[in-house]
């Protein structure tokens, strides 16, 4: 199953799986996805298909915005992101994750 989103240079190039791991340590996508990752585990105490659900959604939005920086990423990139994820037939909930 390929959710890939291919619009305005925006995609996802590989699948991410659950068991996929973060982006590389200490850089600014990885640090952060690792941050929340551990406090959806410990603070949040969601499932770990859960926890998975999002690690591979996050890890394919840092994918397709790899070559900037978490915080040069425009509103207006991620609403784009989020509508081609729409337009791909992604369900509701998983949009809204």
């Amino acid at each position: 199953m390929d959710r890939g989103v291919r619009s305005q240079g925006l995609g996802v190039r590989s699948k991410a799986t659950p068991n996929s791991e973060l982006p590389t340590p200490n850089s600014p996508w990885g640090d952060l996805i690792a941050q929340f990752i551990q406090f959806l585990r410990l603070e949040r105490g969601l499932s770990p298909n859960t926890v998975s659900a999002y690690q591979r959604d996050l890890l394919q939005f840092a994918e397709s915005f790899s070559s900037k920086a978490p915080g040069a990423v425009t509103r207006a990139e991620i609403l784009d992101y989020l509508m081609n994820l729409k337009d791909n037939a992604l369900t509701p909930s998983s949009v809204a994750r």
